[in-house]
């Protein structure tokens, strides 16, 4: 998943939405298909999060995976993981990745890159 910017300084095409969110603090949604190995079966996976202003929720597959929630400087800009494993559904040949984002002030947003990965035996 790449994600290059906050919520609030995104390149919005829409100059309404520009301007509505050019101080938006509150809760935002992100929504992908992403694909996992089949190799990985058997294995703990994670959804790494290069940052996330301020905290999310993880969901998979219609399944909560888990959170992380803000506590204080520096979570904002701090890379974290939240393992998966038990969400995914190995008869899908996509997992439906949904994180919930809330932002209580600042820029908000999945800022930084997301990217899927494995760890030894579950």
């Amino acid at each position: 998943i790449r994600v290059d910017t906050n919520w609030e300084k995104n390149s919005y095409k829409d100059p309404a939405m520009k301007k509505m969110m050019e101080n938006y603090n509150g809760i935002g949604w992100d929504a992908r298909n992403i694909k996992i190995d089949p190799a990985w079966k058997g294995k703990k996976i994670y959804l790494v999060f290069g940052a996330v202003d301020e905290s999310a929720w993880l969901y998979v597959n219609g399944k909560f995976a888990g959170k992380r929630i803000y506590q204080k400087d520096p979570d904002y800009y701090t890379p974290f993981a939240l393992e998966l494993t038990d969400t995914v559904d190995w008869n899908r040949k996509v997992q439906n990745v949904v994180v919930r984002v809330e932002d209580k002030y600042g820029a908000g947003g999945i800022w930084k890159p997301v990217y899927v990965t494995v760890k030894g035996e579950k």
